[in-house]
Formats: C-alpha cells, structure tokens, sequence
C-alpha cells in the first residue's frame, strides 16, 4: 500500500481534467481534508464545488418536521438519550414555532426527501461583548452520508449566518475523547476555550 503522503503526492500531480474521479474519492475518504488546504489552492476549490454539487443546505421550516425528526432521533440515540420520537417531534415544533432555534439540513441535490445531516443552533448574547452569540448545540450527519464533508459545510453555513448577524463568535462543545469532531471543529477555526472552565448544575425535581 503507498503511503498517504505518497497518494497526496501522486493526487495533486494529476491533471484535473484527467482523473478528477480518483483524486475526489480519494479527499472524500479521508473526511473533511480539503478544509485544511490552502483555500486558494485549484485543487481545493475543485474538490468543494465538486461535493457542494451534491448537496443543498437550507434552513428547516415546520414543513421539514416529518424528515427531520427520524434523524434528530438518532442523533439523541447516539448520545445514550432514549429516542421519544414524539416528544422529540414535539420539542423541534416548539423551537421551529417560536423561532428560539435555526435548524439547518443538508438535503442531497437529487432528492429532496433525502436528510444527509443537520445542525442546530441556539441564541444567546455576551455582557461583556455586549453582541449576540451563536451556540452550536447539535449537528449530526447520517451514516450514509459521512465522509461527503456534510458537516463541514453545514457548519460552513452556520458561520455565514453568524457573521451576517453580527454574532461576536460561534461556540460549540463536545467531548473530550471525540478526537474526529475535535479535529473537524479545529480545521473549521474553533479554538479550545483556555480562558474560561465552564461548570454544569444539573437541576432535578427534587
């Protein structure tokens, strides 16, 4: 087997206009590798137009409900959460209808009752920033859909709209050993919080 460095090499030495198909399943396996290129590099932009080709992202409205909440399920499932899917429902409808959330889909081009992913995001604001804040508090990909750099441009899409509301940054937690996201996060210009160490107080019904 070569080595992946030697695969990078032989991949960005091609011609584009003469074995693009291997070179994009080859960045496509290894996730959202073209987010760390050099943006101005052809190959990147190759490799973005070609995999944004194949999907669309678009904000959830209340008529996404039926195709949102199977896969909101199984990302509260993958998580330990028991999957209520009527609740669950329930719960996006509330957020939906009360604009307390945006919901963003990742929709394949050819079919429109096709869920790639999704992302949630919730509104909060800085004292002493005195500007709103965009809390990133969901995005999972479907199973079949991963490796296709959807959650890279998910969260492509959620920056946009943060900078287009004036949000003075994008926060977004996830666990410590979960080295994939980390990296994904870290690739998109996430940096780890060392300032400040966020506590939880758990509220009970007692």
């Amino acid at each position: 087997h070569l080595s992946l460095r030697r695969q990078r090499q032989m991949c960005i030495r091609d011609s584009p206009k003469r074995d693009f198909a291997r070179r994009l399943r080859f960045f496509a396996a290894l996730g959202s590798i073209a987010t760390r290129l050099p943006e101005s590099s052809n190959l990147c932009r190759h490799i973005h137009l070609k995999l944004r080709a194949t999907m669309r992202i678009t904000q959830a409205t209340l008529e996404h409900l039926d195709l949102l909440t199977p896969l909101f399920v199984k990302y509260r499932e993958f998580y330990g959460a028991l999957p209520y899917p009527d609740s669950s429902r329930a719960f996006l409808e509330k957020r939906l209808r009360r604009k307390e959330s945006v919901i963003y889909l990742a929709l394949a081009d050819d079919d429109s009752n096709k869920l790639l992913g999704f992302c949630q995001l919730y509104p909060s604001f800085s004292s002493l920033s005195l500007k709103r804040v965009w809390i990133l508090n969901d995005i999972y990909v479907a199973e079949d859909a991963r490796r296709q750099l959807v959650a890279d441009n998910l969260m492509r899409t959620a920056k946009k709209m943060a900078k287009e509301t004036n949000a003075v940054r994008l926060r977004v937690s996830t666990s410590s050993n979960n080295e994939v996201a980390r990296k994904t996060y870290e690739s998109m210009g996430f940096r780890e919080d060392t300032e400040f160490k966020n506590y939880v107080l758990p509220l009970s019904d007692d």
